[in-house]
């Protein structure tokens, strides 16, 4: 009941603001992985996913708008955990992907996954935000 009465309410607020739509000329990319954690991992798994985005986030050039970050669902399964990067355009996708796993750091943090995520678990996704 509660949540109902959230997104009213936020539908409401939206729609009072009168707020003018542009046309989106480009649309990003949204690369999501998702990994179980292992039984007894909860906080071991929310310290890697910590060290995952500083590593990640370390510099503010072009190619790493938006950063990454990391979260568990509330709800049930909520022994996952969720990786989210947002990119202009494939290339620096691409090229984001490729220094991550150029940087030793990086390399170290995803060393530290093994006995916390289940590996054979760990799906990738690669989507296209709709207009």
């Amino acid at each position: 009941m509660r949540t109902l009465l959230v997104i009213v309410a936020l539908v409401t607020v939206v729609g009072a603001m009168g707020m003018d739509v542009a046309a989106q000329t480009a649309r990003p990319f949204i690369w999501h992985r998702v990994c179980d954690i292992e039984p007894g991992q909860g906080v071991a798994a929310a310290a890697l996913a910590r060290e995952f985005m500083a590593v990640a986030n370390r510099d503010g050039s072009p190619n790493n708008r938006g950063g990454m970050i990391a979260f568990r669902s509330i709800m049930v399964p909520n022994n996952r955990m969720h990786f989210m990067q947002f990119h202009p355009d494939l290339g620096t996708f691409q090229s984001r992907r490729e220094a991550n796993f150029a940087s030793p750091e990086f390399r170290e943090a995803f060393r530290k996954t093994q006995g916390v995520f289940v590996g054979s678990s760990c799906q990738d996704q690669l989507s296209q935000v709709v207009p």
